[in-house]
């Protein structure tokens, strides 16, 4: 599992004088990367192509070259992380280092012996703040100690399992020994958890009681926030978001295919939700967002490998887009169901913009290779 608890996110450490060497390749053609339906961890689930980021909640882009694999977790057209994986000859994961928004996030390093993950650093900004030394008795993680740049300890979190090998408890104490926090949990004879206390300020808890999985996350500033996913005897799940007092925030509904189908936004005081439409041949086909009386919505019509994307806000057309073989071929963009301006391409490259009044075309500007 990449993320577990804790924030033991799984992979390599590399140090700050080496980050510069990490730069992650040039966002190159998507074509170069093969895609993967994905969960928010990044696991993947199943192959498909790059324009199906918008059909589903997470995708995953791979690419390797030798024996140093990089992958982008994108959300919708949004990537979250890049993360580049180096393995030994035995395909043993050494180190790991995971980019935000461009700059170094996170490094981890196994013991190239065990194959233990014996540290991770975060980093701010590119800047290293923290250090974290894992310890292993056998097989089970023992503890975990967490140190400033400077090597001051912050505080060291302890594990504690059952007879039958289970984790039973986790502590976080200071230096001094003082506990600041602690999670414990109890095993039903079924295997799964009957009861359980939560680990207040826990980077990631996960809960798994049957069809459903409670997370615990903790956002940029600290502020807790909840994540429950429940699967119905049916296939279809549901993935609600709430926020630290329990209100609901988002909830997504997923088909049986495990495809989005519907996202309701419950925090504005004007009802909101969002809706996904595919074909027999499980294609997109429409997107539409309601909220209140504003109606926007993308149609998508398909021929063969070629596609029109289509645009509208309260039923005036905005923009359309032309594709063939994923390649746009042209886009063009209206006002008030007037097209104002039409951008033509050839191999990928735009080559002519032409723009439009209520007359016909005003102006042809052509580019220029």
């Amino acid at each position: 599992m990449r993320f577990f608890f804790l924030g033991f996110l799984s992979l390599t450490l590399l140090n700050s004088a080496g980050a510069e060497g990490l730069l992650p390749p040039g966002k190159d053609v998507p074509t170069s990367w093969a895609w993967y339906v994905c969960d928010s961890l990044g696991t993947p689930l199943k192959a498909c192509g790059w324009y199906d980021q918008l059909s589903y909640p997470y995708t995953l882009a791979v690419r390797q070259s030798g024996d140093v694999k990089w992958e982008r977790l994108w959300k919708g057209k949004k990537e979250i992380q890049l993360v580049r994986l180096v393995t030994d000859s035995q395909d043993h994961q050494l180190q790991e280092a995971v980019f935000r928004g461009g700059e170094l996030d996170q490094t981890f390093q196994w013991d190239p012996t065990n194959h233990r993950l014996r540290t991770w650093k975060e980093y701010q900004l590119g800047k290293l703040v923290a250090v974290h030394t894992l310890d292993w008795r056998g097989d089970r993680l023992t503890s975990q100690t967490v140190q400033n740049p400077s090597g001051r300890i912050l505080y060291i979190d302890e594990l504690s399992y059952g007879l039958d090998g289970r984790l039973r408890r986790v502590e976080r104490k200071a230096v001094d020994g003082v506990v600041l926090d602690s999670a414990a949990w109890t095993w039903g004879p079924d295997g799964v958890v009957a009861d359980s206390q939560s680990f207040s300020g826990s980077t990631s808890l996960r809960i798994h009681q049957g069809n459903k999985i409670e997370e615990t996350l903790s956002d940029a500033v600290g502020e807790l926030l909840q994540k429950v996913l429940e699967t119905g005897p049916d296939g279809t799940q549901t993935e609600t978001d709430l926020d630290a007092q329990g209100q609901v925030l988002t909830k997504k509904t997923f088909d049986g295919r495990g495809r989005l189908v519907r996202e309701d936004f419950l925090t504005s005081k004007i009802p909101a939700y969002k809706t996904w439409t595919y074909d027999k041949k499980d294609r997109l086909v429409e997107i539409e967002k309601i909220a209140g009386d504003d109606r926007e919505k993308t149609q998508i019509v398909w021929s063969g490998d070629s596609r029109v994307i289509s645009t509208l806000k309260n039923g005036f057309l905005e923009s359309r887009e032309v594709w063939k073989d994923d390649e746009k071929v042209k886009e063009e963009a209206f006002s008030h169901g007037e097209k104002v301006w039409e951008e033509d391409y050839e191999n990928g490259k735009r080559y002519q913009t032409i723009y439009f009044d209520s007359s016909g075309v005003v102006r042809v500007r052509k580019d220029h290779s």
